[in-house]
């Protein structure tokens, strides 16, 4: 239990490496509010790693990782996000309040960071047997699911009709099923739609379906592409997209929801509900002040029960973000960002190690036509 967080500093005289138990849901925050000097002082706080990143993060399960750049400025974030701001928006807060260096966001979970250390993730999570999924094991794998409707599927099928819908947006679900399965999976939604089930995306968005979208999948038969956008770091480990779907293009695209938005021709969220969302998370973070150990919370409320609790050492490392008056100048740049346009998509890093620049303003995607 826990949401473990791993923290490199690298620098001319080589690695510092950090650990915290609890620090990993909320470090793209953090960073953003405290800016350079507190966030070094804070990690340095954090209990001390040896002096290998491959070894501390092969021998522990880690949620979130930190790459804090001294050479050449860059700072590189994953964390074990639950979807509550757009990490465009923490980039920018990161250079705003690291004056003059770069924030990249991990957008596949740790797999970046790791690659931004000069790490090949397969080298530590090599794994020679894939769980696959069948169609017949997956039945609530679908627009009639009970799970959700925050995410957005667009199949363009071979004969190159699009076919949209609402449902759980498992990335890793898909990748599992591979091309073939999902193909079938796409026609038996298309086959119950025509005999009238509300399963495709105008059928379901009369008022039954208001949740705000925080992740698409698009796949392309035509194309052989399976693409996807996450506003939460999408993971699938080990990740078996050569093997699943042997010859396709498989492409994380950051938080770019509006590549998406393009293809199907609808308008998928709100810049102003967005910054304000993250006004909203960055303020009530910072009016908490200080965060308490989260064990402590679970572990009062599981004695009151009548539970008895043993807290192992580990769990109590934690040190955490230092808020004050001057936190709130975030605030205030949300402010300023909220009344410009919109931002381009987040600069990512994926997990091969590419680094994808934001887009420019000129070339943002604008919604077509309804096809």
């Amino acid at each position: 239990m826990g949401s473990r967080l791993v923290v490199a500093i690298r620098s001319e005289t080589g690695w510092e490496l950090y650990y915290d138990h609890w620090a990993a849901q909320t470090i793209g925050q953090d960073i953003a509010i405290n800016g350079f000097e507190k966030t070094l002082k804070r990690v340095r706080a954090m209990v001390p790693l040896g002096d290998s990143l491959h070894e501390c993060v092969k021998s522990t399960l880690i949620e979130g990782m930190l790459l804090i750049d001294m050479a050449t400025k860059h700072v590189t974030w994953a964390e074990e996000s639950d979807g509550l701001y757009m990490p465009r928006l923490i980039n920018a807060l990161v250079e705003n309040s690291w004056p003059g260096w770069t924030a990249i966001w991990s957008a596949e979970s740790t797999d970046g960071v790791l690659q931004a250390a000069g790490i090949d993730p397969a080298d530590i999570f090599a794994e020679k047997h894939y769980a696959t999924r069948t169609l017949e094991g997956s039945a609530w794998f679908g627009p009639w699911d009970d799970f959700g409707d925050s995410g957005v599927f667009s199949i363009r099928l071979d004969d190159g009709q699009l076919v949209v819908w609402r449902g759980l947006g498992d990335l890793d679900a898909v990748t599992k099923l591979g091309p073939d399965n999902m193909r079938q999976h796409t026609l038996t939604v298309l086959e119950r739609a025509r005999a009238g089930e509300p399963l495709l995306w105008d059928e379901q968005n009369e008022g039954a379906f208001e949740e705000i979208p925080d992740t698409g999948i698009h796949i392309d038969f035509p194309a052989r592409e399976l693409r996807w956008w996450s506003i939460s770091g999408e993971y699938t480990s080990p990740c078996p997209f050569k093997e699943m779907w042997p010859g396709w293009t498989t492409e994380s695209m950051g938080d770019n929801y509006e590549w998406q938005a393009q293809i199907i021709g609808r308008t998928l969220r709100s810049w102003a509900d967005d910054v304000e969302e993250c006004r909203q998370q960055l303020a009530s973070a910072i009016d908490e002040g200080e965060r308490p150990n989260p064990m402590w919370g679970m572990v009062e409320a599981m004695t009151e029960k009548g539970h008895k609790i043993d807290v192992y050492a580990v769990a109590a490392e934690f040190v955490p973000a230092s808020f004050d008056a001057t936190s709130y100048s975030a605030l205030d740049f949300l402010d300023q960002l909220k009344d410009g346009a919109p931002l381009p998509p987040a600069r990512i890093i994926t997990r091969d190690g590419r680094i994808k620049p934001p887009l420019v303003a000129d070339r943002l995607l604008t919604p077509k036509a309804r096809p």
